[in-house]
């Protein structure tokens, strides 16, 4: 069970990463708005991305922060939102496994965004959620994104699955990544 309350920011080189808010609706529907890269790529996101998804998604996020059931990050680069990370656990999963998931906005891709954003991320997870292990997949058209998460030190399973995607509109084969979060014992 995570502690009652963990931190609402966390910090990179470059980067500040606090739990979304409401009043984060209006950068993620500008940053998100016919960018089909990152709602292809991802689950969650429908195409067309509209205002209200933007405001129910920041709804979710802050209850989701308020259970313990998923921890949500706006991060921003100089004050500007340029990508969105968080941890989830899911259904089903093992005690202490968390679920890690990232987009990078359009204009900020190529920079090393997604994994300055992942390594802290899962340092969260471990630390402050008392995370395990870390999990995450990639859909198997999307090789950067398998690149990023060994980057943060994610390795394959071998493990490939399919999962439906909103922004496609149907199912995709993935790829399903693992981290181990603790230490061996001597």
């Amino acid at each position: 069970m995570p502690p009652p309350f963990p931190p609402r920011r966390i910090f990179s080189r470059r980067l500040s990463l606090a739990i979304a808010a409401p009043e984060d609706a209006g950068d993620f529907f500008a940053l998100l708005t016919g960018d089909l890269a990152i709602v292809c790529n991802t689950a969650r996101i429908p195409v067309p991305y509209q205002r209200e998804h933007a405001d129910a998604f920041m709804q979710h996020a802050g209850a989701a922060f308020a259970t313990g059931v998923e921890y949500v990050f706006a991060a921003r680069l100089g004050g500007a939102l340029v990508a969105c990370c968080g941890v989830t656990r899911k259904d089903g999963a093992p005690a202490g496994e968390w679920d890690l998931g990232y987009w990078v906005g359009a204009p900020f891709r190529g920079r090393g965004i997604a994994s300055e954003a992942g390594t802290p991320l899962v340092g969260y997870a471990r630390d402050h959620l008392g995370a395990d292990a870390a999990t995450a997949e990639y859909f198997i058209d999307n090789p950067p994104s398998g690149a990023v998460l060994r980057r943060v030190g994610f390795s394959p399973g071998g493990e490939r699955a399919t999962r439906f995607s909103l922004g496609r509109g149907g199912a995709v084969e993935a790829v399903r990544m693992r981290m181990s979060l603790r230490a061996a014992a001597p």
